[in-house]
Protein backbone atom coordinates (compact mmCIF):
# COMPACT_ATOMS: atom_id res chain seq x y z
CA UNK A 1 0.00 0.00 0.00
CA UNK A 2 1.13 3.27 -1.11
CA UNK A 3 0.66 6.91 0.25
CA UNK A 4 -0.76 9.23 -3.15
CA UNK A 5 -1.68 12.04 -1.34
CA UNK A 6 -2.07 13.91 2.18
CA UNK A 7 -4.37 16.89 2.66
CA UNK A 8 -4.67 19.06 5.82
CA UNK A 9 -7.11 21.80 6.66
CA UNK A 10 -6.94 24.05 8.90
CA UNK A 11 -3.27 23.44 9.98
CA UNK A 12 -2.41 25.88 12.80
CA UNK A 13 -5.95 27.86 11.88
CA UNK A 14 -4.10 29.15 9.20
CA UNK A 15 -2.79 26.64 6.01
CA UNK A 16 -4.19 24.21 4.06
CA UNK A 17 -1.98 21.36 2.14
CA UNK A 18 -2.71 19.10 -1.02
CA UNK A 19 0.31 17.08 -1.37
CA UNK A 20 0.80 14.48 -3.80
CA UNK A 21 3.17 11.92 -3.57
CA UNK A 22 5.63 10.98 -6.30
CA UNK A 23 5.31 7.96 -7.24
CA UNK A 24 8.10 7.46 -9.92
CA UNK A 25 11.12 8.72 -8.59
CA UNK A 26 9.70 7.99 -5.24
CA UNK A 27 10.79 10.68 -3.56
CA UNK A 28 8.97 14.33 -2.55
CA UNK A 29 10.40 17.23 -1.48
CA UNK A 30 8.64 20.02 0.75
CA UNK A 31 9.44 23.62 0.35
CA UNK A 32 7.78 26.61 2.08
CA UNK A 33 8.65 29.56 4.09
CA UNK A 34 9.22 29.04 7.55
CA UNK A 35 5.79 28.39 9.56
CA UNK A 36 4.27 26.83 6.79
CA UNK A 37 4.21 23.25 8.21
CA UNK A 38 6.56 21.47 6.73
CA UNK A 39 7.79 19.76 9.57
CA UNK A 40 4.75 19.12 11.15
CA UNK A 41 3.18 17.36 7.78
CA UNK A 42 6.38 14.85 8.48
CA UNK A 43 4.90 14.55 11.96
CA UNK A 44 1.74 13.77 11.23
CA UNK A 45 2.31 10.89 8.58
CA UNK A 46 5.04 9.57 11.64
CA UNK A 47 2.14 9.98 14.77
CA UNK A 48 -0.41 8.43 12.78
CA UNK A 49 1.22 4.95 11.46
CA UNK A 50 3.43 4.98 14.76
CA UNK A 51 0.05 5.19 16.56
CA UNK A 52 0.58 8.58 18.45
CA UNK A 53 -2.84 9.34 18.70
CA UNK A 54 -2.16 11.71 21.37
CA UNK A 55 -0.24 14.21 19.05
CA UNK A 56 -3.12 15.01 17.39
CA UNK A 57 -5.04 16.22 20.31
CA UNK A 58 -2.29 18.78 20.53
CA UNK A 59 -2.28 19.47 17.39
CA UNK A 60 -4.29 22.50 15.99
CA UNK A 61 -6.54 21.43 12.79
CA UNK A 62 -9.87 21.00 11.18
CA UNK A 63 -9.69 17.82 8.82
CA UNK A 64 -6.70 15.62 7.51
CA UNK A 65 -7.00 12.82 4.62
CA UNK A 66 -4.53 10.06 4.18
CA UNK A 67 -5.58 8.75 0.13
CA UNK A 68 -3.68 5.16 -0.20
CA UNK A 69 -3.22 3.48 -3.98
CA UNK A 70 -6.25 0.90 -3.64
CA UNK A 71 -8.78 3.14 -2.87
CA UNK A 72 -8.38 3.40 0.95
CA UNK A 73 -8.44 6.83 2.96
CA UNK A 74 -8.26 7.51 6.45
CA UNK A 75 -9.63 10.70 7.44
CA UNK A 76 -8.89 12.36 10.90
CA UNK A 77 -11.38 14.94 12.34
CA UNK A 78 -11.71 17.42 14.90
CA UNK A 79 -15.05 17.90 15.70
CA UNK A 80 -15.88 21.57 18.10
CA UNK A 81 -16.29 19.45 21.27
CA UNK A 82 -12.56 19.01 20.53
CA UNK A 83 -13.56 14.84 20.13
CA UNK A 84 -10.52 13.46 17.54
CA UNK A 85 -12.88 10.60 14.96
CA UNK A 86 -10.37 8.18 12.99
CA UNK A 87 -12.44 7.17 9.92
CA UNK A 88 -11.25 4.48 7.58
CA UNK A 89 -13.12 4.43 4.24
CA UNK A 90 -12.96 2.13 1.65
CA UNK A 91 -14.19 3.53 -1.94
CA UNK A 92 -15.61 6.31 -0.04
CA UNK A 93 -17.34 4.29 1.83
CA UNK A 94 -17.13 4.23 6.17
CA UNK A 95 -15.49 1.24 7.11
CA UNK A 96 -13.93 1.53 10.80
CA UNK A 97 -13.57 4.59 13.02
CA UNK A 98 -12.98 5.09 16.81
CA UNK A 99 -12.52 8.57 18.59
CA UNK A 100 -10.12 9.49 20.77
CA UNK A 101 -10.74 12.61 23.76
CA UNK A 102 -8.69 15.58 23.14
CA UNK A 103 -10.02 17.21 25.66
CA UNK A 104 -8.62 15.97 29.51
CA UNK A 105 -9.72 18.38 31.89
CA UNK A 106 -12.81 16.81 32.79
CA UNK A 107 -12.38 13.27 33.30
CA UNK A 108 -15.98 12.99 34.56
CA UNK A 109 -17.42 12.97 31.22
CA UNK A 110 -17.79 9.73 29.75
CA UNK A 111 -17.87 11.13 26.32
CA UNK A 112 -14.00 12.63 27.16
CA UNK A 113 -12.59 9.42 27.96
CA UNK A 114 -9.98 7.78 25.58
CA UNK A 115 -9.80 4.21 24.90
CA UNK A 116 -7.24 2.30 27.40
CA UNK A 117 -6.90 -0.88 28.90
CA UNK A 118 -6.56 0.41 32.70
CA UNK A 119 -5.07 -2.62 33.64
CA UNK A 120 -2.68 -2.46 30.72
CA UNK A 121 -0.44 0.16 31.89
CA UNK A 122 0.19 -1.27 35.73
CA UNK A 123 3.78 -2.50 33.83
CA UNK A 124 4.59 0.19 31.73
CA UNK A 125 3.95 3.52 33.85
CA UNK A 126 6.90 5.39 35.18
CA UNK A 127 7.63 4.66 38.47
CA UNK A 128 7.00 8.16 40.06
CA UNK A 129 3.06 7.41 38.99
CA UNK A 130 1.15 5.17 41.75
CA UNK A 131 -2.38 3.90 41.05
CA UNK A 132 -5.21 5.23 43.50
CA UNK A 133 -8.00 3.42 41.70
CA UNK A 134 -8.35 2.47 38.02
CA UNK A 135 -8.38 5.73 36.64
CA UNK A 136 -6.15 7.72 39.11
CA UNK A 137 -2.84 8.43 39.56
CA UNK A 138 -0.75 10.20 41.41
CA UNK A 139 2.48 11.89 40.73
CA UNK A 140 4.71 10.90 43.77
CA UNK A 141 7.53 13.65 43.05
CA UNK A 142 5.05 16.56 43.10
CA UNK A 143 2.07 14.65 44.94
CA UNK A 144 -0.21 15.77 41.66
CA UNK A 145 -3.49 13.50 41.27
CA UNK A 146 -3.72 12.86 37.73
CA UNK A 147 -6.52 11.06 35.68
CA UNK A 148 -5.64 8.11 33.24
CA UNK A 149 -6.26 10.52 30.47
CA UNK A 150 -3.97 13.45 31.66
CA UNK A 151 -1.52 10.46 32.72
CA UNK A 152 -1.10 9.41 28.95
CA UNK A 153 -1.28 13.18 28.30
CA UNK A 154 1.42 14.25 29.88
CA UNK A 155 3.98 11.40 30.22
CA UNK A 156 3.54 9.84 26.42
CA UNK A 157 7.06 10.38 26.20
CA UNK A 158 7.92 7.83 29.15
CA UNK A 159 5.33 4.86 27.87
CA UNK A 160 5.36 2.51 25.02
CA UNK A 161 4.10 4.19 21.70
CA UNK A 162 0.98 2.18 21.39
CA UNK A 163 -1.38 1.72 24.17
CA UNK A 164 -4.77 2.09 22.56
CA UNK A 165 -7.62 -0.61 21.34
CA UNK A 166 -8.26 0.46 17.66
CA UNK A 167 -10.21 -1.33 14.79
CA UNK A 168 -8.50 -4.12 13.38
CA UNK A 169 -9.00 -3.09 10.07
CA UNK A 170 -6.93 0.19 10.82
CA UNK A 171 -4.38 -1.89 12.79
CA UNK A 172 -3.73 -3.92 9.63
CA UNK A 173 -2.94 -0.90 7.73
CA UNK A 174 -1.36 0.91 10.49
CA UNK A 175 0.93 -2.30 11.32
CA UNK A 176 1.66 -2.49 7.60
CA UNK A 177 3.53 0.69 7.04
CA UNK A 178 7.12 1.52 7.90
CA UNK A 179 7.87 5.18 8.83
CA UNK A 180 10.55 6.91 10.40
CA UNK A 181 10.73 10.81 11.37
CA UNK A 182 14.32 11.69 11.39
CA UNK A 183 14.19 15.21 13.58
CA UNK A 184 15.98 18.25 13.18
CA UNK A 185 17.59 16.93 16.10
CA UNK A 186 19.24 14.07 14.51
CA UNK A 187 22.76 14.09 16.72
CA UNK A 188 20.58 13.97 19.69
CA UNK A 189 20.03 10.30 20.70
CA UNK A 190 16.90 10.26 23.59
CA UNK A 191 16.65 6.91 25.67
CA UNK A 192 13.75 6.78 27.42
CA UNK A 193 13.67 4.47 30.88
CA UNK A 194 10.82 4.22 33.59
CA UNK A 195 12.48 7.13 35.61
CA UNK A 196 13.50 9.79 33.33
CA UNK A 197 14.29 10.36 29.40
CA UNK A 198 18.34 10.42 28.77
CA UNK A 199 19.83 12.88 25.95
CA UNK A 200 23.04 11.72 24.36
CA UNK A 201 25.46 13.04 21.67
CA UNK A 202 25.05 10.94 18.92
CA UNK A 203 27.97 11.31 17.56
CA UNK A 204 29.53 10.26 20.66
CA UNK A 205 27.71 7.36 21.02
CA UNK A 206 29.11 5.89 17.29
CA UNK A 207 32.77 6.94 17.92
CA UNK A 208 32.79 4.83 21.16
CA UNK A 209 31.66 1.93 18.91
CA UNK A 210 34.26 2.48 16.52
CA UNK A 211 37.00 3.28 19.11
CA UNK A 212 36.55 -0.12 20.65
CA UNK A 213 35.82 -2.01 17.18
CA UNK A 214 39.39 -0.87 16.27
CA UNK A 215 40.43 -2.03 19.32
CA UNK A 216 39.00 -5.50 18.97
CA UNK A 217 40.78 -5.69 15.60
CA UNK A 218 44.13 -4.19 16.88
CA UNK A 219 44.17 -7.17 20.06
CA UNK A 220 43.47 -9.73 17.22
CA UNK A 221 46.11 -8.31 14.81
CA UNK A 222 48.53 -8.22 17.46
CA UNK A 223 47.75 -11.90 18.67
CA UNK A 224 48.14 -13.47 14.97
CA UNK A 225 51.48 -11.05 14.41
CA UNK A 226 52.91 -12.84 17.45
CA UNK A 227 51.90 -15.98 16.46
CA UNK A 228 53.45 -15.99 13.21
CA UNK A 229 56.63 -14.47 14.18
CA UNK A 230 57.14 -16.86 16.83
CA UNK A 231 56.58 -19.79 13.87
CA UNK A 232 58.63 -17.64 11.72
CA UNK A 233 61.68 -19.52 11.51
CA UNK A 234 60.29 -23.13 12.00
CA UNK A 235 57.86 -22.40 8.99
CA UNK A 236 60.87 -20.83 7.30
CA UNK A 237 63.55 -23.61 7.52
CA UNK A 238 60.88 -26.15 6.28
CA UNK A 239 59.79 -24.37 3.29
CA UNK A 240 60.45 -26.87 0.90
CA UNK A 241 63.15 -25.15 -1.93
CA UNK A 242 61.58 -24.86 -5.64
CA UNK A 243 62.86 -22.60 -8.70
CA UNK A 244 60.42 -20.37 -10.09
CA UNK A 245 60.16 -18.50 -13.04
CA UNK A 246 59.40 -14.85 -12.94
CA UNK A 247 55.71 -15.24 -14.15
CA UNK A 248 55.10 -17.59 -11.17
CA UNK A 249 56.65 -15.42 -8.62
CA UNK A 250 54.52 -12.09 -9.96
CA UNK A 251 51.44 -14.29 -10.12
CA UNK A 252 52.29 -15.78 -6.12
CA UNK A 253 53.08 -11.83 -5.04
CA UNK A 254 50.03 -10.71 -6.61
Amino acid sequence: MKLLNLEINGLFDLVNHNIDYNQDERITILTAPNGYGKTMTLKIIDNLFNKRFSFFTRLVFEKIIFTFDNDNYIEIIKNESNLIEFVLKEKKKKVSSFKYSSNFKDSGNSSKKISLNPKALDSIIPRFLKRTDNNKFINTSNDKVLSLAEAIYEYADYMPENLNDIPKEFDYILEGQEVYFIEEQRVIQRNRSKEKVVTRDTIEKYSHELSNKMKDIIDKYAEITQSLNSSFPKRLCQEKTSSLNSETLKYKLK
